[in-house]
């Protein structure tokens, strides 16, 4: 009996902690509400499915119910002294999956139809009035209009509503017009992060959930988190438990030594397997050299990512002679050091207009240009350059950076 328990506990992963309440608020800004809004109108409609409630009948969502669902959400927001609040709303921004879709929809009809036609060109109104009170009363916008290359004797227009709406009901009146084969709401395939909510007389239970792994297939991986928010807008986190959560991306740091005939230090960390050239590699630091130019593929990954990065090993000695010609920097500072877009530049000595060069590690110019050289930082746009180590000249200074 032990030995099931055990098991048990390992298949679920449940995490046990010590439930805590914190006050908080269901009120928010209507740029928080919108943020919610959506998910809390999800929400209702799931449930008038899941309960068959006469709800499924109306095209326009209850805010009774809706509301109910928002102010506990705007409550786990405002929960800001909770840990498990910023996983699920920083971290992870956990927001309800897309299906039921409440926005958009198809409307395959016979093309020949003068209204067909109409929305073909882009006009609205089109003339049919069943179709143009549609239109009108749900706040729908011809999104697309599908010919599907003649193969079929109908083309599809895709409508998108301004509104949160029950589209099942809705594309059964567009059925019930002459000459429409069919109407059916747009679904998204796969699964992701999402929320689920069930109301009590107590308390509202929100459960969030972050998936991975394959999602376009329906997620491998997924780890939940589960609140009580109270009717008094209290919230208390009640634990968590599924699928670890994912650990980081392995790194692959490489020194920058990679000109023929000097030893480089690769160093690996994050990772549970890795392989350089194919081959497994079974120490997490390791040396490489060569005396003529060659690539190294090193791939590094742990039970959720994989990281990969390509190594060049060149004949340095053009590089070697425009640093020779000049002086590493001693009189200019560069930072920040990697950067991503904006490289600063700061000279002691240099003032005015002068030439700025960048070289990558093959000695190949990759950037002239003039700059007006400040005593305060000269800003340059790297943002084009791929990843790798460069060096720059300014004037007879040299410095390096790396671009990530």
């Amino acid at each position: 009996m032990k030995k099931l328990i055990v098991i048990f506990i390992f298949l679920f992963g449940k995490h046990s902690v010590n439930s805590q309440i914190v006050p908080s608020s269901c009120s928010a800004p209507n740029s928080i509400k919108s943020l919610y809004s959506r998910d809390a109108d999800r929400l209702a409609l799931r449930k008038f499915y899941a309960q068959n409630l006469v709800d499924t009948n109306n095209i326009f969502i209850s805010q009774i119910h809706s509301d109910t669902v928002l102010r506990a959400l705007i409550a786990v927001f405002n929960a800001t002294a909770l840990p498990a609040r910023n996983a699920v709303i920083l971290q992870y921004n956990i927001h309800t999956f897309l299906n039921p879709n409440m926005n958009t929809l198809y409307v395959a009809a016979d093309s020949n139809l003068l209204w067909m036609q109409q929305l073909k060109a882009g006009n609205i109104p089109t003339g049919n009035m069943q179709v143009d009170n549609l239109i009108s009363t749900y706040s729908l916008n011809k999104q697309n209009y599908n010919k599907f290359f003649g193969l079929f004797s109908y083309h599809v227009v895709t409508f998108a509503s301004g509104n949160n709406c029950n589209l099942t009901p809705l594309t059964v009146l567009f059925e019930s017009i002459t000459g429409v084969s069919f109407s059916e709401p747009s679904s998204f395939v796969g699964d992701g992060n999402d929320i689920s909510a069930s109301i009590y007389a107590n308390y509202i239970e929100l459960t969030y959930s972050h998936g991975w792994g394959d999602c376009p297939a329906g997620c491998i991986y997924r780890h939940y988190w589960k609140f009580k928010v109270y009717y008094n807008c209290s919230v208390e986190f009640t634990g968590e438990y599924g699928t670890p959560l994912p650990s980081s991306p392995p790194t692959i740091f490489v020194s920058d030594s990679i000109c023929t005939n000097k030893t480089l230090t690769v160093t690996i960390s994050g990772a549970n397997w890795s392989s350089l050239n194919n081959q497994p590699i079974f120490t997490p630091q390791f040396t490489l050299s060569s005396p003529t130019p060659t690539t190294y593929i090193i791939i590094a990954s742990n039970n959720t990512y994989s990281t990969s990065q390509s190594i060049s090993i060149v004949d340095c000695s053009t590089l070697t002679a425009f640093i020779n010609e000049n002086k590493l920097h001693t009189n200019i500072s560069i930072y920040p050091n990697p950067v991503n877009e904006i490289l600063n530049v700061e000279s002691e000595v240099f003032n005015g207009k002068i030439e700025i060069k960048i070289v990558n590690v093959l000695g190949n110019l990759v950037m002239k240009e003039e700059f007006k050289i400040k005593t305060d930082a000269t800003q340059i746009n790297v943002s084009a350059l791929p990843r790798g180590i460069y060096y720059i000249k300014v004037g007879n200074e040299v410095g390096k950076f790396v671009k990530e």
